[in-house]
Order: structure tokens, then sequence, then C-alpha cells
């Protein structure tokens, strides 16, 4: 089966010599959902960013090992420029995460940004906002949004496109439970054409719809099957 994602004992390290991810080797298939599972400050964010070619480009850190992103390597400056339109990305944080004021406008600069690099626009700015149910807001300024309406945002511009990869990290954080519905039953129509991947803690919602479950424990990640998640969960108090 085709890998999305490969790593081979990649070890990260920041500045203050703390080491979230120690020799860790992950294979992710395409056009899967995968869930990532762990305690907080167990790497899972970092881990989402450095595939993503945010570290160590954005956030400073020492990285060893081998990683290829859809056969290119992020930490590779040329290749890290062409994985840049091949990743969606919705961070944790809701409190920096958008370039623009209007709704609308952080939509549309991200299809600008994919036509520019000659990307063909199969789901644009109209599609996500009717997907992810966006029509009423879509004018407003994005600091009169609640938490939840601000995760839909994120997640409709990391669709947009589509990406041949999408990060999701803590997706479910400020929706409420019809909220996180709507999202879980979009994952399967993302599926079609993109990787998935889900750092979240809140995973029993997630469960049905995910084909990988993996947990980061003490720097290292290992996979699990879904029937036994729940007690890994309890030895790691996910």
């Amino acid at each position: 089966m085709d890998k999305a994602i490969t790593l081979r004992n990649v070890t990260l390290t920041y500045p203050n010599g703390k080491s979230p991810l120690r020799r860790v080797s992950l294979e992710i298939v395409n056009k899967t959902v995968n869930l990532i599972m762990g305690e907080s400050g167990s790497g899972k964010s970092s881990l989402l960013k450095l595939i993503a070619g945010l570290i160590p480009w954005i956030h400073n850190a020492k990285v060893s090992g081998e990683i290829k992103v859809v056969g290119l390597n992020p930490l590779n400056k040329e290749d890290l420029n062409k994985l840049v339109s091949m990743i969606g990305y919705a961070p944790q944080s809701i409190d920096y995460a958008f370039m623009h004021v209007h709704v609308i406008d952080e939509l549309i600069s991200r299809q600008r940004f994919l036509e520019e690099n000659n990307i063909d626009i199969k789901v644009d700015v109209q599609d996500v906002i009717e997907l992810l149910e966006l029509k009423s807001v879509v004018n407003y300024r994005i600091d009169w949004l609640s938490g939840g309406y601000k995760r839909r945002l994120l997640l409709a511009r990391a669709l947009i496109g589509p990406p041949r990869i999408v990060l999701l990290d803590e997706p479910l954080g400020d929706l409420d439970d019809a909220a996180k519905l709507d999202l879980i039953n979009i994952l399967p129509i993302v599926k079609r054409r993109s990787t998935l991947i889900i750092a979240e803690h809140n995973i029993n919602p997630l469960l049905d719809v995910v084909d990988n479950t993996m947990v980061l424990l003490n720097g290292e990640i290992h996979v699990v099957d879904k029937e036994n998640v729940r007690e890994v969960i309890g030895e790691c108090k996910c």
C-alpha cells in the first residue's frame, strides 16, 4: 500500500533540552484516518508540526532521523516549498491562527495561494462553506466567532484544494456535541482524497471512524488495536 508519511528513528529536541519525540518510527498509509493519542505534553502537537514542516523552520528545534511526506523531506527547504500546498493544517491554538480579519478573506487567501502555485482546485471556498456550515458567518469578523466556529474555520481552510495530507490538532476542542458529530461525519468524505492525522485527547467520538490508532508514550509511538485503546488510555492517562 502507498505510504503517505514515513518516519525513521526521528528524535526532536527543543532548545530547553526537552525531547518529546525519541527515535520515533511510523508509517501512515495513503487515504486513511489516523488518530494519535497521548497525555498533554506527550508530543502530539510537535509530531504534527514536524510533519507540516513548521519544525524546525518556524518553531526552533533540533531534528534527527528520516522524514518523508508524500515522498518529500520537510527538513529540506526546497522540498518544504513544494509541500506547503499539499498539506492542510489546523493548529490546536485558535488565538493566533488567522491571518485576516474576516472569515471569507481567510478562505479566499488560501485558495488564491494554491491557484498561484498551479494547484488544481477541486474543493473550493464555496464547497467548504457548505461542508462546514459557515454560510451564516462567512462575512463576519473572525474575532466575533465562538471557539467552535473558529475550529470550523480552521478545518475549512485546511480542506481547500484538497491537500494530500490533513493534520488536525485537537479539532474537537470548543465544539458542542452536535458540532462534534458534524465534524466526525465529514472525515470519511475527506478521506476519499486526503490522508488524515488527528491528534486528540477526546477520542471516544472518533473511534468508529478512524482506521488506525496510535499512542505517544515516553517519547515513543505505539500502534494500538482499536479494541485495546481504552486499556492503553488507562495506562497513559490520556
